[in-house]
């Protein structure tokens, strides 16, 4: 559900949460517009009910001639690892590791969609030879 509210805002009603649209300032409070720079679903019903294409209000960074222009200048390879500058600093080294406290589990931990025990339960020893 979609309602006019002001020069031009809208309030998109998305179930029990309604999101606030901004055409003129390109903003949505959800925010996905304004971090991805293409139009976000509650964007796109405002712009159905203008009558406009979402098209057009993309972020020039997803244009083509941007594209183009990110990669019309010649990128050089770079030389193998012989071949680098030696640094006078000293060699960076990974952290100590510390042993943990207790004993360790032997068991690995289960994902949360994974069921705790298995489905067929428990053997029974009935009828099996103890020696």
């Amino acid at each position: 559900m979609i309602q006019f509210n002001g020069d031009k805002g809208f309030e998109v009603l998305d179930g029990a949460f309604g999101q606030t649209i901004d055409m003129g300032h390109q903003t949505c409070s959800c925010r996905s517009w304004q971090l991805k720079g293409i139009a976000c679903e509650h964007a796109c019903c405002a712009m159905v009910h203008l009558k406009k294409k979402p098209e057009h209000y993309v972020s020039p960074w997803y244009s083509k001639n941007t594209y183009m222009k990110s990669y019309a200048n010649v990128m050089q390879p770079v030389r193998g690892r012989k071949l680098w500058p030696q640094s006078n600093s000293p060699a960076i080294l990974p952290p100590i590791t510390t042993k943990k406290l207790g004993r360790p589990k032997n068991l690995r931990r289960k994902d949360r969609d994974e069921p705790q025990r298995p489905a067929f339960g428990k053997l029974s020893k009935k009828g099996v030879k103890m020696t």
